[in-house]
């Protein structure tokens, strides 16, 4: 009996040094990439997926991990795109409150050059009535349109 568990032993400590020395040396490094793409850095998840699979791309590991650098490149370039989009989308805002500003300064120097004229104007004469009714339209259209900003 005692040669039989011996013999147990012996088999099962040949089976664990067996099944050890075949573990899928790509593995890790395919761990490791998904990881990287569930956090959307796919150019690090490439690059372990490259690694994996130079470690060995016969063993399964290997294998996934060569199928998935064509869709990590995908990932990586829709990531680029929709961010690509975003700018673009935020510049073109940005364009837009410029011109708002430009209009804006615009018609204070408008506004500055029609004072200007009625101050230049004598009291009492039709020019500088003219003007006195001009700057007070434009002040009610200033007015309603501040009121009616949100």
């Amino acid at each position: 009996m005692a040669n039989h568990g011996t013999l147990s032993v012996t088999l099962s400590l040949i089976g664990v040094m067996v099944l050890g020395g075949c573990a899928d040396k790509a593995e890790p490094d395919l761990k490791r990439c998904e990881e990287l793409e569930q956090q959307q850095k796919y150019d690090e998840a490439i690059e372990a997926c490259q690694l994996s699979v130079s470690h060995d791309p016969e063993s399964a590991a290997g294998k996934k991990a060569q199928a998935k650098i064509p869709v990590l490149e995908t990932a990586r370039k829709k990531l680029a795109d929709e961010k690509a989009d975003a700018l673009d989308a935020q510049a073109s805002r940005a364009k837009a409150a410029l011109e708002k500003l430009k209009g804006q300064a615009n018609d204070a120097t408008d506004m500055q050059k029609k004072i200007e004229e009625c101050l230049a104007a004598e009291k009492g004469t039709p020019k500088f009535d003219e003007c006195k009714e001009r700057l007070e339209k434009d002040l009610e259209k200033q007015k309603a349109a501040f009121d009616s900003r949100p």
